[in-house]
């Protein structure tokens, strides 16, 4: 129903078994992706206990959102009205995650260009620049955070289900920067024990990735929540209060799209990965990215062309990042290119008349892994020559699997975000709002450009 704010408000909760599937898709990914990712020799128990530590601490950080956020409330206690949050201190809201999400992309990129460069062990690296840059980023999104937990538990009222509930938009931007606060930690922890990661897919590393993703998404809804529900329209018809989703969005496609493909960018440890991996994996990875981040463009801004516009901006974004530092012997835009396909072909599925609100997740999985299969891999068979493109029948089921599950991930997500409850102000200027995240933008170039250009290399 809509409450007298204009907000909409749900008084069901979502019941446990969706969080629990949801569970059931994330978390053997993640365990499959580190016994990829290489054990530690002489370390197996060890690594495994490792392991089912932070996968229990997925798990519990999924059942705490669920019973804050969505878990049924019990009989005799009403759901709360939504508290409004002025249109303003919204904008502001999203504008510092937008830029602490974009810090910290960044920053991993220009981490990881420092270290193929300098090779400089772990532990040399806490305070140099890229990781200074990081810090800026998961610093902002914490300082919100703490400032939402502030408002939840000094202003609100009755159990901390309502007070979340009052406030669902503050309390995922709580829960989210909690779960920042443990990720972060928890990989120079892991090291410590298990020494320096073998590959990129250390667990840590997955769930600081997965952190990010959710910085990007709260940033989005927050963002949406600026405007009343849209119906489904063309890139052509994009907006001011769009920008930012769209961006947010792009991220999603740079930063686990570098995570999980740069080993095979190693040409000199390409023998060690293609022991580990079966080389139809890197299309199965590429596809599954690209499936989540284009579904949950276009499903959250209800926009056709939006996963072609993202998928473009990642790339371009990509390479402008490798010509400014310089990065052209280490770092490629490969699998940014390979995954256009995927992309273009969901927005050409979507603009067929008739097809948008027809549209499932399963189709869509079809379309983008039908894509990923017919066109990106033999493409991907010419940009890394090295690998066996060819179509088997394991590769295919390989690669399906990965639309099917990104599919439906990113459309859960990406409808849930579309139908998040709107605190829309009938006196909202767009211009003054607009000013907000436009001036935290070009502060941020500003800002980089001259972090970036006066660091001095370790060398």
């Amino acid at each position: 129903m809509a409450s007298k704010t204009g907000v909409n408000v749900t008084e069901r909760g979502t019941p446990l078994p969706r969080f629990l599937i949801v569970a059931a898709v994330i978390v053997p990914v993640m365990v499959l992706f580190t016994i990829w990712g290489g054990v530690p020799e002489g370390q197996t128990t060890a690594f495994g206990i490792g392991i089912a530590l932070l996968v229990a601490g997925v798990v519990g950080f999924l059942m705490l959102s669920w019973h804050l956020l969505y878990r049924p409330l019990p009989a005799g206690i009403k759901q709360p009205a939504i508290q409004p949050i002025p249109a303003r201190a919204r904008q502001a809201l999203a504008a510092l995650l937008g830029v602490g999400a974009l810090a910290i992309v960044i920053g991993g990129f220009w981490d990881e260009v420092w270290h193929r460069l300098y090779s400089l062990p772990f532990g040399d690296d806490f305070f140099w620049r890229p990781h200074l840059l990081m810090y800026f980023g998961f610093l902002t999104v914490t300082l919100v955070g703490f400032g939402g937990l502030y408002l939840i538990a000094a202003r609100g009222k009755g159990t901390f289900q309502q007070r979340f509930r009052a406030n669902p938009l503050v309390g995922m931007l709580v829960l989210v920067a909690l779960l920042l606060m443990v990720v972060l930690p928890a990989d120079p922890i892991w090291h410590g024990i298990y020494g320096a990661d073998l590959t990129a897919w250390s667990i840590p590393h997955q769930l600081l990735f997965v952190s990010f993703v959710m910085i990007m998404l709260v940033t989005t809804v927050i963002q949406l929540s600026l405007v009343p529900a849209r119906p489904w329209r063309s890139v052509l018809h994009v907006n001011g209060y769009d920008v930012l989703p769209i961006l947010m969005s792009a991220a999603i496609l740079m930063g686990p799209l570098q995570l999980f493909t740069t080993d095979w960018d190693q040409v000199d440890q390409i023998g060690f990965i293609r022991e580990m991996r079966p080389d139809w994996v890197l299309m199965a990875i590429t596809v599954a990215i690209a499936t989540f981040a284009g579904v949950v463009a276009v499903r959250s801004l209800r926009m056709v062309g939006a996963a072609t516009l993202i998928g473009v901006l990642a790339l371009g974004f990509r390479y402008v990042f490798i010509q400014v530092f310089e990065a052209q012997q280490v770092m490629s835009i490969s699998a940014w290119v390979v995954a256009l396909p995927p992309l273009i072909a969901l927005d050409v599925w979507l603009a067929r008349a008739g097809r948008r609100d027809r549209s499932r997740w399963w189709m869509e999985a079809a379309v983008m892994g039908a894509a990923g299969v017919l066109i990106s891999m033999p493409l991907m068979g010419q940009l890394y020559p090295y690998l066996d493109a060819s179509i088997s029948a394991l590769a295919v089921v390989g690669i399906g699997l990965a639309a099917v599950g990104a599919a439906w991930l990113g459309g859960q997500i990406g409808e849930g975000l579309a139908t998040a409850p709107r605190q829309v102000e009938a006196e909202r200027s767009g211009a003054r709002l607009m000013a907000i995240p436009v001036g935290a933008l070009a502060a941020m170039v500003a800002f980089m450009v001259f972090f970036i250009s006066t660091a001095t290399p370790p060398v």
